[in-house]
């Protein structure tokens, strides 16, 4: 486990686990999510859309839920997820070595 500082509710921010490159976002007091930063589709860089409370793909237009469930688009796959546990205004992420 590894332990951030979090972002107010509704936010995002992209960190470094393990020499992985992380979304996470919280969306909710006691809630978060870390995914894989590249759509399986492509290997294209993902985004949290804060408007639609989406991950979304720009480079072909997939969109996936906070859960990492592909909604729509190419990717072939759902986004890799990582445990996360919300301690007060930590977040602590599971990341396998």
């Amino acid at each position: 486990m590894v332990r951030f500082r979090s972002q107010t509710v509704g936010g995002s921010m992209v960190t470094r686990i393990r020499g992985k490159e992380l979304p996470l976002v919280r969306d909710g007091q006691a809630s978060a999510h870390a995914f894989e930063a590249k759509c399986p589709h492509e290997q294209c860089d993902i985004n949290y859309s804060s408007e639609r409370q989406k991950i979304e793909c720009p480079c072909h237009d997939g969109l996936f839920d906070l859960t990492g469930k592909v909604l729509s688009g190419p990717p072939p796959r759902p986004l890799e997820t990582y445990q996360t546990i919300v301690d007060g205004e930590r977040i602590l992420v599971s990341v396998p070595e």
